[in-house]
């Protein structure tokens, strides 16, 4: 799996975990879920991820040097 595809994956991965955690909240009194909350857990997926990619090809990087 390439770099992108991995980074795909975690990403759908992340948005449906903040969805179920986000439904599950619904049930709760006093909690409610939040679509802004779907998307800011997802944003911070994809930023983790990116970050972690970047960390990676970093150190390959200075490996090589």
């Amino acid at each position: 799996i390439n770099e992108k595809n991995k980074i795909i994956s975690t990403i759908i991965i992340g948005a449906i975990y903040a969805i179920s955690d986000e439904f599950h909240q619904s049930f709760i009194p006093g909690r409610s879920g939040q679509v802004s909350d779907v998307f800011l857990d997802t944003l911070g997926v994809t930023v983790g991820g990116l970050f972690i990619i970047l960390i990676i090809k970093t150190v390959k990087k200075f490996r090589k040097e």
